[in-house]
């Protein structure tokens, strides 16, 4: 009898727990769903409510002048772990380029599933692209919260229209295929040279354009070895920019960034090219490296005539492959290599950026060819606490807060991954900051068994 009145009171005792969770839930719910009404009421947008299979929607039209495809239909939804838009991009895509748009689709989802994704719907060619809150965000200041939610969300929608026409229009059509593509116009599918469209702003030679700078970045917690401020560099390319390598007293500008994979040295570049107004393009060994004697000096001088050309900040990542000290060269053609690089260095007139996890290996002609070094590292307990709080937007307990900062060799791409397979994955209903920082742990512990020898003993 003591028994089954113990289990009784364990079952009421779950039920209670379990009740009161439906009611904290439920709370959270219906706030955020007044949040939401309140903002676009305040924000003067056009909406209305919509109820589907019991779940409250809100739909509207997004209209902007930025581009000629003005309209964006959006759908809001709320539930008790996040708010959610979906933008509707004002394009349809041909049959025949169907397979085109999914493959950068899929790329653009691989490179940035943390600042939103984008889908195809292969029956009707529709893309839309989804972007998520944590509804927790809106307990401190919801108006702002949902400000910078819904001006990042149509901000990255706008931001893809572009690169996504490109890949429409990059090959001749039919006329007749077109006709049901965007916006039901057929489009020529020709510049005015008579070339297909989009060639003109193809990317010759070994580099590629590089990947969207993520909508939440900051220089603001990275951490940084460097006798100069990163603001001050980005003035310092904004002014090489105007004034240009115009004569030989004017120095060249060449940035090495150094430091551990996932401290930021990509993304930095990114946000150089946006900053400077000026287009990134990238080369990396795999693109430049060839097998046939003379081929990779060919490519690395087309890397650096096509970025002169183009006015572009030459990205070389991974450029220890290239740059690979002379005194351990087995054969000839490795001293020809870094030769040509270094040449190329000491002519180019535009703005070069070179990044490195192994800077012991450069040759050490190099590093006085470079204007600027900075040594990129792992966050400290300031840069744990923004890049959480930056990424997650949940807020720390002091606990949370201690155990945060007692996580070693935590980078910015930690947070991305983390939250790229929160995303993805969900969260536990109930384990708040918990789920987030045991897999905060997983990637530091990740790291210590990456260094750990192989072999015996």
């Amino acid at each position: 009898m003591s028994k089954m009145n113990t289990r009784s009171k364990k079952d009421t005792k779950k039920k209670q727990a379990l009740d009161a969770q439906e009611k904290t839930d439920e709370e959270i719910l219906n706030r955020g769903i007044a949040c939401v009404r309140e903002y676009l009421r305040h924000a003067e947008m056009d909406f209305w409510e919509k109820d589907i299979d019991g779940s409250l929607f809100f739909t509207g039209v997004y209209c902007t002048e930025e581009s000629a495809l003005s309209m964006f239909r959006w759908v809001v939804g709320v539930d008790s772990d996040v708010v959610g838009i979906v933008c509707c991009i004002p394009l349809r895509v041909p049959k025949p380029r169907l397979d085109a748009v999914v493959a950068f689709v899929n790329k653009v989802n691989a490179e940035h599933a943390c600042a939103g994704s984008l889908a195809v719907d292969p029956d009707c060619g529709e893309i839309t692209f989804r972007y998520d809150m944590p509804t927790a965000a809106l307990k401190g200041d919801p108006e702002s919260a949902l400000d910078d939610f819904f001006t990042q969300a149509f901000g990255a929608a706008i931001g893809y229209l572009d690169p996504i026409l490109e890949v429409v229009m990059g090959a001749e059509l039919p006329a007749e295929e077109c006709k049901d593509g965007l916006d039901g116009e057929a489009k020529s599918t020709e510049n005015d040279d008579g070339k297909p469209a989009g060639t003109d702003r193809e990317t010759k030679g070994p580099m590629a354009p590089t990947a969207k700078l993520a909508p939440d970045y900051s220089l603001d917690g990275l951490g940084i070895e460097s006798d100069v401020p990163l603001d001050r560099l980005v003035a310092a390319v904004c002014r090489f920019r105007k004034t240009g390598r115009s004569s030989e007293a004017v120095p060249r500008l060449s940035i090495l960034l150094s430091g551990p994979s996932g401290c930021g040295k990509s993304e930095f570049v990114k946000y150089l090219g946006e900053r400077a107004g000026m287009e990134v393009v990238t080369a990396t060994a795999s693109s430049i490296l060839r097998s046939l004697v003379g081929e990779t000096e060919q490519r690395i001088a087309e890397a650096f005539k096509d970025a002169a050309e183009k006015k572009a900040i030459l990205f070389l990542d991974e450029v220890d492959s290239l740059l690979y000290d002379r005194k351990y060269a087995h054969y000839g053609w490795e001293r020809v290599q870094t030769n040509e690089l270094l040449q190329q260095m000491e002519r180019f007139t535009g703005v070069l950026v070179c990044a490195t996890n192994l800077i012991e290996q450069l040759d050490s002609a190099v590093m006085r060819r470079f204007t600027f070094k900075v040594k990129m590292s792992a966050l400290d307990d300031d840069g744990k606490v923004k890049f959480f709080n930056r990424y997650f937007k949940t807020g720390l307990t002091a606990d949370e807060r201690r155990r945060l900062v007692s996580i070693p060799d935590l980078t910015p791409g930690d947070f991305r991954t983390v939250r790229e397979r929160s995303y993805f994955l969900g969260r536990k209903r109930g384990s708040g900051n918990a789920q987030l920082l045991s897999a905060l742990e997983v990637e530091s512990t990740a790291k210590k068994e990456r260094r750990a020898p192989i072999g015996f003993a």
